[in-house]
């Protein structure tokens, strides 16, 4: 595992801590362990830079990792109060939970296991304090018992409660010695602000986390047995121990009053209630936004409201442009048809003129049933010589058309007459030939 992540993150580790790591597992108990990326080292190479991550992106990139390495069931518990992955070892059959960089589990896994060396009948009595627990089905928090590191430092400080303790108080110790009233203690205090966390710490929280780890040697008076150890252990407990007044602590190794921890019913009370009232700001704080909110969110939404009106309005204008161009032009290309189609080659008689179709429909619709076409004419409708020059002239627009002839004196009046019939017939062919052309 370490081989892994030092691959991936610089200056990484991954150590085991709780039960496992001091010596107090149970058969089939979980393995917990603790991945460390220091902020300088959580960086990870992205398209040839090194780009910083924080403690969730480290976490993904970690499950990735342990699928890669056949890690089974790997599952990424990220949205929990204390973002864990779980993970099953199919080599091992252990299943793993790993957090990281709770550097505060490392150093107490550390004090229990100096604990345990102190005296052999420390971890004995520690381990069937724990199984009586979980037979027992009170070593749960969640069903409002404690946990099983709850039931060790229980352990741990009746050992130090003892007329003869079995066990000194270590984070009262100095290189094996105990530390005197009036003298001052070491300190060893660690942070969180060199995590490398999604947001940052504006008030780190600070732990002292001293304790004498020289390993000192200590020999206890104490010589009652493991099973005396036990029953004094539940009986203490039981009746003797004071729990409205009292509480436990190792770091002290002593009983402490609860007014000293500020854990009396007053105090509780008070800061009960000043949490109380915090809440009520807060929330407060959050009704505010959520009403402020809404009014931008009902602006936003009149804005868009008023915008999708005049797109609405605009595309009617637009759609009613498009139908009177449309309608324009019908109604160009109808006119056009209808000039097409209303004759405008073929020439009408008309009090004895020739005028054209088109003009005769449009200017003189009255007259149109009673104009004649003049292909209908024959020749002999006509009958005086100057009316048919006169209505060649004005139905001819292109082809200019010559007068009429003089009369010859050498013919006769018989001759004469033929002439200008055959005259006649070849112009009214020929205005007839005209006429087709202007129509084609």
């Amino acid at each position: 595992m370490n081989k892994v992540v030092r691959n991936e993150w610089t200056g990484a580790s991954v150590r085991i801590f709780g039960s496992a790591g001091n010596g107090l597992g149970l058969v089939n108990g979980d393995v917990d362990m603790c991945l460390f990326v220091p902020k300088a080292g959580a960086k990870r190479m992205i398209r040839g830079k090194n780009r910083p991550q924080n403690e969730y992106q480290i976490m993904r990139r970690m499950a990735d990792l342990l699928r890669r390495n056949k890690m089974e069931n790997v599952q990424d518990l990220l949205r929990a109060r204390v973002p864990i992955l779980k993970m099953f070892d199919p080599v091992s059959r252990f299943h793993i939970d790993i957090c990281i960089n709770n550097e505060l589990v490392a150093h107490n896994t550390d004090l229990l296991s100096a604990y345990m060396d102190l005296d052999p009948r420390v971890k004995p009595l520690c381990l069937l304090v724990k199984y009586w627990a979980k037979r027992r089905e009170v070593n749960e928090t969640y069903r409002g018992t404690l946990s099983s590191y709850a039931y060790v430092l229980l352990v741990i400080n009746f050992l130090q409660t003892r007329v003869h303790p079995v066990v000194p108080c270590l984070q009262r110790m100095v290189n094996g010695r105990e530390v005197q009233p009036g003298e001052v203690l070491p300190t060893e205090i660690i942070s969180n602000a060199d995590r490398p966390l999604d947001r940052p710490v504006e008030k780190p929280a600070e732990y002292n986390v001293y304790f004498d780890r020289s390993r000192p040697v200590y020999e206890s008076r104490n010589t009652t047995s493991l099973a005396g150890l036990l029953l004094e252990f539940f009986r203490y407990y039981a009746f003797d121990f004071d729990y409205e007044n009292h509480v436990v602590s190792v770091r002290e190794g002593r009983v402490l009053p609860r007014e000293e921890k500020h854990w009396d019913v007053i105090s509780v009370q008070l800061e009960a209630e000043a949490a109380e009232r915090e809440f009520l700001v807060e929330q407060e704080i959050a009704k505010q936004e959520a009403l402020a909110q809404m009014a931008m969110m009902a602006q936003q939404a009149e804005l868009a409201r008023k915008e999708a009106l005049e797109q609405e309005d605009q595309l009617a204008k637009a759609v009613q442009l498009v139908k009177d161009m449309s309608l324009q032009s019908q109604a160009q290309s109808s006119q056009q048809q209808q000039q097409a189609n209303g004759g405008a080659g073929v020439f009408m008689e008309q009090d004895g003129k020739l005028v054209r179709g088109s003009d005769t429909s449009r200017l003189f619709p009255p007259l149109r049933a009673s104009a004649k076409p003049l292909a209908n004419i024959s020749e002999s409708a006509v009958e005086v010589p100057s009316a048919v020059a006169a209505s060649v002239t004005v139905a001819s627009e292109r082809t200019p058309v010559s007068k009429d002839p003089v009369p010859d004196a050498n013919l006769s009046p018989a001759q004469q007459s033929a002439k200008v019939r055959n005259d006649v017939a070849t112009k009214s062919q020929q205005l007839k030939k005209n006429s087709q052309t202007h129509s084609a």
